[in-house]
């Protein structure tokens, strides 16, 4: 009977033993769960923050890149801060309804006004550039607006309009 008490008592406590084996895997796997769910947490969270500093960097890009293009027209333009700040919302406005970046729009305009063009003759010619740009198969606002520089120089004596230079535009398309 001793012996029968002793094997039960032994048993008894082998059996508390991988009762609290048990108890204590299920603590691990339950802490790997939750640092598993904090880790996928922190991993979700860093995306998004990178996402966000991505945005920022691209809008910090995009905003030095008009600034550069506006400081450029500026030059050649001779316009006052007043007038910048009116162009560079009136080129918002245009570009964005024509689905081209800003920039590509300010640039074309500059040119036409380096050619000697008055600064608003030249904002017509850039427009009908970026609209030549979008409806036609010529490539960029800038390629089309070299291809009416070339079109204007080569026919000065003919002291081409806006309107002839959507004709043109219509012709290369």
């Amino acid at each position: 009977i001793v012996t029968m008490k002793n094997s039960i008592a032994r048993q008894e406590q082998a059996i508390e033993k991988e009762q609290q084996k048990q108890k204590a895997l299920k603590e691990t796997v339950a802490a790997q769960k939750e640092l598993q769910t904090s880790l996928s947490e922190v991993v979700a969270t860093y995306s998004q923050f990178y996402a966000v500093m991505n945005h920022v960097n691209s809008a910090i890009q995009v905003h030095q890149e008009v600034d550069k293009a506006l400081t450029e027209t500026r030059k050649v333009a001779e316009l006052t801060k007043e007038e910048m700040r009116d162009y560079q919302a009136e080129s918002l406005e245009v570009a964005s309804g024509l689905g081209l970046l800003q920039t590509e729009l300010i640039n074309a305009t500059t040119e036409f006004n380096r050619l000697g063009i008055a600064f608003e003759e030249a904002k017509k010619f850039g427009e009908i550039a970026s609209i030549g740009a979008v409806v036609g198969d010529i490539g960029s606002a800038e390629e089309v607006s070299n291809y009416l520089i070339a079109t204007i120089q080569g026919f000065k004596e003919l002291e081409m309009t806006a309107d002839d230079a959507s004709k043109v535009i219509d012709m290369f398309n």
